[in-house]
């Protein structure tokens, strides 16, 4: 009891202290209690991807088109970075790339603007600096051979009309 009656005695003969020392007191309360509630919870990360992995060329080796600008579609296991695309086609051609947004940027084509000569052998190669937008690389260039020939008849490929070019 006694402790407690000089413990009055003080705050009230130091008043200005002791209401320094509650409103400090009071922001501490407040800083630990909108800590724990705007705390958020702990969610394990999947461990991020470590390189870049081609998935698909389509076509690719020797293929029978009627269409000279046949696009040739390359599929990722990632979104890719439209920026970081650096590519070459070998022996030189005209192209273009176009990006398949319907496939959440995860493929592109290349596309020939003025048409894959009909048998003869190109070399298409995407440089590994070529990344996902989360800057994912590959590991090494990708390299892929392709031949465009004309379809003969009787081959499934070959039409019955030959329709208007697509690109």
């Amino acid at each position: 009891m006694l402790f407690f009656t000089k413990t009055l005695s003080w705050i009230k003969n130091h008043k200005t202290l002791t209401a320094i020392l509650l409103f400090f007191a009071s922001l501490l309360v407040i800083a630990v209690v909108l800590s724990l509630l705007l705390k958020k919870p702990q969610v394990p990360s999947q461990p991020a991807p470590q390189e870049l992995n081609l998935v698909s060329v389509t076509p690719q080796g020797n293929f029978k088109s009627i269409w000279p600008s046949t696009p040739i579609v390359f599929s990722f296991d990632q979104p890719i970075d439209e920026n970081s695309i650096r590519y070459d086609v070998s022996p030189t051609n005209q192209t273009k790339i176009i990006f398949d947004r319907s496939q959440n940027q995860k493929s592109f084509s290349i596309i020939p603007l003025t048409g894959w000569t009909e048998n003869k052998d190109y070399v298409l190669t995407i440089n590994k600096n070529t990344a996902s937008v989360d800057g994912v690389q590959l590991s090494e260039d990708i390299q892929v051979k392709i031949k465009r020939t004309f379809p003969k008849p009787g081959d499934p490929e070959f039409p019955q009309e030959i329709p208007e070019e697509k690109y």
